[in-house]
């Protein structure tokens, strides 16, 4: 695997196109993992646009298509119990994240 920033790993023959972002974060102290791993022989299109803060794991032989975001946190909980007071500015407000699993030979449109 090719480190490209702290939490961001490719393996082989990642091929990108114009306008391509990865953003990857933590919310833990002292995390030894990343947060985005692409496998091997990825294709990504235009303007394909990556957001993560907790494990997001790419197989291998997948096709991501033109304009696709991806992303698996957010700000704040506006369902049930755990909702956020509606006036907490987005940046206060707990984040919430959840890990994705796309598998081998996927092609997301």
């Amino acid at each position: 695997m090719f480190e490209i920033k702290k939490f961001i790993y490719f393996r082989k023959r990642l091929s990108t196109v114009f306008n391509c972002r990865f953003e990857s974060y933590t919310i833990y102290k002292n995390i030894n993992y990343s947060s985005l791993i692409l496998g091997n022989n990825i294709e990504l299109n235009d303007n394909v646009h990556f957001v993560t803060c907790e494990k997001v794991n790419i197989g291998n032989d997948v096709l991501i298509a033109s304009k696709v975001y991806i992303s698996n946190l957010s700000h704040g909980e506006f369902r049930g119990e755990k909702q956020d007071p509606p006036l907490t500015k987005p940046n206060l407000r707990k984040q919430n994240t959840n890990p994705i699993i796309i598998k081998d030979e996927v092609w997301i449109d």
